[in-house]
């Protein structure tokens, strides 16, 4: 109706209401709203700013938190709303994805060999040795490749290789980094 008024100034507001089925007070009704709506808007924003300034990566969720408390109860705003209110104004924080190495190679070109020891009980120690990888973070945030081999029956670590690539010689090497005087079969390493 603003619109229509505005390139029309002939036709009055009161005519713009009763053209579409309005009241003047649910016309001014409204227009009070939307104004009191962009207030309630702006003094949020100011609020988060001032909050973002001490805390660059604070959520949403935590900034909503706080501005509950500290809101005047006049100056109310739903959560959905408020979350709206972040996007609009490109204030919402942008979590980077966190890199994280392959560790399961379903899909490689190796041939996937029969479980051969599915229904085998070792009795005693250094009967069965059970291969592992995993990847290990260190404190410059680089990722190294930890290949164990442990022995089945005392589940002990029995050898160990760490390397920065992934292969599949890892566990040939962590042969070669048994104990001496914990095998009993001297052909390994």
């Amino acid at each position: 109706m603003k619109r229509l008024h505005d390139n029309q100034p002939e036709i009055s507001i009161p005519d713009c209401c009763s053209l579409f089925g309005y009241s003047k007070q649910a016309y001014y009704k409204r227009e009070k709203q939307l104004q009191s709506e962009l207030l309630c808007e702006e003094i949020i924003l100011k609020m988060v700013n001032s909050l973002r300034q001490d805390q660059p990566v604070l959520g949403g969720r935590k900034l909503y938190h706080i501005l509950k408390t500290k809101i005047h109860p006049d100056l109310d705003i739903g959560r959905d709303k408020f979350f709206d209110l972040l996007r609009d104004n490109g204030l919402l924080i942008r979590h980077s994805r966190v890199y994280r190495p392959v560790t399961t190679l379903s899909w490689n070109r190796f041939h996937k060999y029969p479980n051969l020891i599915k229904d085998y009980d070792p009795l005693s120690a250094n009967q069965l040795y059970v291969a592992d990888i995993t990847y290990v973070r260190n404190v410059e945030g680089r990722f190294y490749y930890l290949s164990l081999l442990t022995d089945a029956h005392s589940r002990k670590i029995v050898g160990w290789a760490l390397e920065d690539v992934r292969s599949d010689k890892s566990v040939e090497y962590g042969l070669g980094n048994t104990s001496p005087g914990k095998r009993s079969d001297p052909s390994f390493g």
